[in-house]
């Protein structure tokens, strides 16, 4: 199944399967060979609009991290591994860089403890005929094969805008959602261990729009990055020796015993009653300076979060009640354009960076400012009542979190009881959303 040239083996899926990955923090730390090879990649899988649209959010996304604080006082454009990054064709540009590809590249868990390392991984993968994709902080998918250049763009609580990035106007998504359409994919097998990296894509679209079967790993023994390693093996070792055929026979929702343990294929994304999950992430306590720290980036994390459940909740509104967005043809002062027309030209000027974009059926919705939800759900509460109780409950706890995020986002001093008290905030909306899910 594999395609060689000069004795080398080539990545050429055939097959109507797709297992997704995680990227790695530890890396070949060598800078790789000189030259973009164009034979590879992600884009020869995807239209032409489709691969623009990757490299421009690739590029976005790279001049972005001189403003993502990783640590006190670093930001993420200047950790080493980031210094030498430089805009190729990779990221929309024209200058050379050096590149590894991904399976040379990443050099984690599930790479080395799992797929046994380049060679072994190249073999496991290459001669599958399987797809196997990559989700990479700051190249959002990536093929085995992709030309990569040094980097790291954690994706993590502290760096959430990573994550928030990808996930606004569920980019990274329907970006996944064509590789499946065009590639024939059958059935996904979800590797990506750890929430956060899961939670790039939303996957009941995926479902929706492609009809194609999701199953989400889980294992007996530990969950998140601590099951990376074993992971990788249930995917070399299980997954990429079997058929399409036997693959697709594979009953979801029931365990799997392998010699290295047994796994959980599930319908959802979550683990079984009685499988390890990933530590709860909460609210840390004190009041030191370093407390203070902790938790306002834990605050941030839950707003990003919260903003974009929000937003998947107003548009699945939208769908039953197309009239919703007129509730906003109304303006912030007098003589102002209504904050609707305001939506409508940050939405032509998305599509006058992203001209691709222009038949991707984007709600306005996804071009609203923080405010515009408040007044959104107010005045059209009929819509809302049932589900948000009292009117007077939603205004304070959409308020609280209103100042919270004005004070959080421009980096002004924030006191512990008001994190504490925005918290509940947040708790109240995530049940309201969660149970409307």
């Amino acid at each position: 199944m594999t395609e060689e040239e000069g004795g080398v083996m080539r990545y050429n899926p055939k097959d109507g399967i797709l297992i997704i990955g995680i990227c790695s923090r530890t890396k070949d730390g060598s800078p790789g060979e000189p030259g973009y090879p164009t034979d590879c990649g992600i884009a020869r899988f995807l239209s032409e609009g489709k691969s623009e649209f990757l490299r421009l959010k690739r590029s976005e996304l790279k001049h972005s991290l001189k403003d993502i604080l990783w640590g006190k006082t670093k930001f993420v454009s200047e950790l080493a591994m980031n210094r030498n990054l430089v805009d190729g064709p990779d990221f929309a540009g024209n200058e050379e860089g050096r590149y590894l590809p991904a399976l040379q590249r990443y050099q984690g868990k599930f790479y080395f403890q799992g797929l046994g390392g380049p060679t072994e991984a190249m073999r496991a993968v290459y001669g599958s005929g399987h797809h196997f994709l990559i989700l990479s902080g700051l190249y959002g998918l990536v093929t085995p094969d992709e030309p990569l250049q040094l980097y790291t763009c954690p994706v993590e609580i502290e760096s959430i805008e990573v994550q928030t990035f990808w996930r606004r106007i569920d980019a990274l998504t329907r970006i996944l959602i064509e590789y499946i359409q065009k590639s024939g994919i059958k059935r996904v097998f979800d590797l990506t261990a750890r929430s956060i990296y899961r939670d790039l894509i939303d996957w009941e679209m995926v479902r929706e729009q492609t009809g194609v079967e999701v199953l989400h790993c889980f294992s007996e023994e530990a969950a998140g990055d601590a099951a990376l390693g074993d992971y990788g093996r249930f995917a070399r070792e299980y997954l990429f020796p079997k058929t399409e055929e036997k693959l697709l026979r594979i009953a979801p929702d029931a365990p799997i015993v392998t010699d290295n343990g047994t796994f959980f294929l599930s319908s959802r994304p979550m683990p079984p009653d009685g499988y390890p999950r990933e530590p709860l992430i909460v609210l840390p306590e004190g009041e030191t300076e370093e407390d203070v720290r902790d938790m306002k980036t834990y605050i941030n994390y839950k707003l990003d979060e919260f903003e974009l459940n929000l937003i998947e909740y107003l548009k699945k509104k939208e769908k039953k009640h197309p009239d919703l967005i007129y509730a906003l043809d109304i303006a912030h002062r007098d003589g102002d354009i209504s904050r609707r027309k305001q939506a409508d030209i940050r939405r032509k000027q998305y599509f006058k960076e992203h001209p691709m974009e222009k038949n991707a059926g984007l709600s306005l919705i996804d071009f609203l400012e923080y405010n515009d939800y408040r007044v959104l759900i107010e005045e059209r509460w009929q819509y809302f009542r049932d589900e948000f109780g009292k009117k007077e409950v939603f205004v304070d706890n959409f308020e609280r979190l209103r100042k919270l995020r004005n004070s959080i986002k421009h980096n002004n001093p924030v006191r512990p009881s008001e994190m504490r008290t925005g918290e509940g905030a947040l708790l109240w909306f995530e049940d309201v959303l969660r149970s409307n899910r």
